[in-house]
């Protein structure tokens, strides 16, 4: 029981506090070091494939789920049980200290380390008095006697701190239950396509332990324009510098559509829901016809993007064909004339887009 008791005052403790915090900050790096498979599931497959030897082995460190690792997790429960345990305490304490009159003056000041004694010829009471309201002017928490009068003060200081530690607290109290209550997914609309609120449309759909599919809100949106713009000229050429998405959004099956333009920091809120844009691509139309001219195929398809210019990479699947049809290719915005590394775009934009297929037959 010793053991047990000084373990939790070590953990409880402000210092070790301070340091979970720290560690908590440096756990936190590699989540913005490498791609997330709960914001890009696409760049943690690509990541695994350009990086054979280490993917497999940051893989298993957790190093592309860093939030949902079972280390972060111990250091966030750790983190969150000393902070409880030590500001918890505290707070009560101060709040005490607070609600308390100051201590009654000494009878005998010179046990007082520091003190000054002078004598006045005014009356006692007039003497407490003025000084009572002196000491109020300045800030000072009083209490007086029949003849003496003490004052207090600096509490705000531990007040501050103290608002602080429970704001951080209320804070990983707040994450912890967003995990647990909400969820995350991702999804890639077209242009003149739509989205509902169900497991099924996500391309990726990550739920909360407490968190069940039947309580999705019930909203929808239509991607009605999207634009981009990116920097020409200069050391950041082709630096995306705007995107945005001008949607028709219904937050629930009967009201009627709303118009809303989502930007980067300017996400989509409905139904207790938070859309955000966090990336874009391109999606080229294409028609398939047979051999007599007839239109077996027609759609667009979504090319994802491969590099910061923008090449793309993407599939087409005509199954109702005979033989069967599959095609696969690379879209580029804007051709390089340099071949020497395979088809390549130059620049994001769509300037010259060109489309590099190769066809296959089969099942």
């Amino acid at each position: 029981m010793a053991t047990l008791r000084w373990l939790w005052r070590q953990l409880t403790s402000m210092r070790i506090a301070l340091i979970l915090l720290f560690l908590l900050a440096l756990a936190s790096i590699p989540g913005s070091i490498f791609p997330q498979r709960g914001t890009s599931p696409l760049r943690v497959n690509e990541f695994l494939q350009d990086n054979p030897t280490s993917g497999p082995i940051l893989d298993r460190l957790y190093m592309f789920d860093v939030f949902a690792s079972p280390w972060f997790a111990a250091i966030y429960l750790l983190l969150f049980i000393s902070l409880t345990g030590c500001v918890l305490p505290r707070a009560f304490e101060h709040a005490n200290e607070l609600r308390s009159l100051p201590p009654a003056a000494p009878r005998n000041l010179s046990r007082l380390p520091v003190h000054l004694q002078w004598q006045s010829n005014q009356p006692t009471a007039q003497v407490i008095s003025e000084t009572q309201k002196a000491w109020k002017k300045r800030g000072w928490r009083v209490r007086s006697g029949e003849d003496w009068v003490s004052a207090e003060k600096g509490y705000s200081r531990e007040t501050g701190n103290l608002i602080f530690h429970l704001a951080l607290l209320v804070l990983l109290i707040a994450v912890g239950f967003g995990g647990a209550m909400g969820f995350r997914g991702t999804v890639i609309v077209r242009e003149e396509s739509g989205f509902a609120n169900n497991v099924t449309q996500f391309d990726t759909f990550a739920p909360g332990r407490m968190f069940g599919a039947d309580q999705l809100p019930p909203f929808s949106f239509s991607l009605i324009d999207f634009g981009s713009d990116f920097q020409r000229g200069g050391q950041q050429n082709g630096a995306p510098r705007d995107f945005y998405a001008e949607l028709a959004v219904k937050d629930d099956p009967n009201s009627d559509p709303r118009n809303v333009r989502v930007e980067v920091n300017k996400p989509l809120r409905t139904a207790g829901i938070t859309v955000y844009l966090v990336g874009h691509g391109y999606a080229p139309e294409f028609t398939i016809r047979d051999s007599a001219g007839k239109i077996v195929w027609q759609d667009a398809a979504v090319f994802l993007p491969q590099d910061s210019a923008f090449t793309s990479s993407g599939v087409i699947k005509v199954p109702d064909t005979v033989p069967q049809l599959g095609l696969q290719g690379f879209f580029l915005p804007t051709v390089s004339e340099d071949f020497s590394n395979g088809p390549v775009s130059k620049f994001p934009a769509a300037d010259n887009p060109e489309v590099y297929i190769s066809a296959w037959v089969g099942d």
